[in-house]
Parts: structure tokens; sequence; C-alpha cells
């Protein structure tokens, strides 16, 4: 399954997270994580299509970008080798989030080149990984 991060601009206002994931429940858009700060909002999803007839509609600028899941081990040092081995790559992360839980953690991340990048992350995801391989980028 392949996941997108959705960048909306949105004003920083009491009740626009409920606006905007109201809006998103209408088109049936199930959101599998969200990040939202001064700067605006950032919801995951796996149903892109959707997510853009959506936002199309209320006229929400949005900028979407894939993203690579990866289950990571729950242990220290972990995410520290991960994002280390993508630097010794030359690969920049652009934006990545996360939580652990008891089985591991569970990580999102977009690079700067996600084609270079899926090998690496496909090393170091544990368990049921979602992550596209190097073909997959190239076709999407």
């Amino acid at each position: 399954m392949a996941y997108y991060l959705f960048k909306v601009a949105v004003s920083d206002e009491p009740g626009v997270l409920a606006r905007v994931t109201r809006h998103l429940a209408n088109w049936h858009v199930d959101l599998k994580g969200f990040i939202v700060d001064q700067a605006g909002m950032q919801l995951l999803t796996a149903e892109v299509d959707a997510a853009r007839r959506a936002f199309d509609e209320a006229g929400l600028l949005v900028v979407v970008v894939p993203v690579h899941e990866v289950i990571i081990e729950d242990r220290p040092g972990a995410l520290s080798l991960m994002c280390q081995r993508l630097a010794d790559a030359g690969i920049n992360i652009l934006t990545a989030f996360g939580a652990a839980s008891a089985t591991g953690g569970r990580i999102f991340i977009e690079t700067n080149d996600a084609v270079r990048a899926a090998p690496i992350l496909l090393q170091f995801s544990s368990g049921r990984p979602m992550l596209r391989s190097a073909n997959e980028w190239l076709r999407a």
C-alpha cells in the first residue's frame, strides 16, 4: 500500500483541523496520521484520489508527496542508524514522523530521492512493511 502526505496551507486559528478533517471524512478519506503546527498541517492517507478531490472542492492549496513507511525495531539507536545510512548515501530526509508502540516504531519518511532510499529503508523495516520497492517508485 502506498501512502501520501498532503501538505496543506491553512490559517493558524481555532477549528481549522476540525473543519479540514470533517471535510475529508465527508469524502470517506481515512487518515493514517497527521502533524499540525503553526506552519500548517500535514495529513497522511493511502486514499490519494479521494483526498485530492476533497481538497480541490474545498479550494485548499496542497502539495502531495509519496512517503515510505518503515516498521522499525523499538530499540535505542535504531532510528539513528537508519538516518545515518541515508545520510551516508547522500539522501536527505525532507519530512519524517512516527511513533513507537510495544511492537516497534512506525515511521513515515519523505526523502529527496525515493528510488535510492527504498532499498536502504527496506533493510531496516521489520514486521509488515508497507515500503515500495525502487521499481514501484519509478512507476509512480
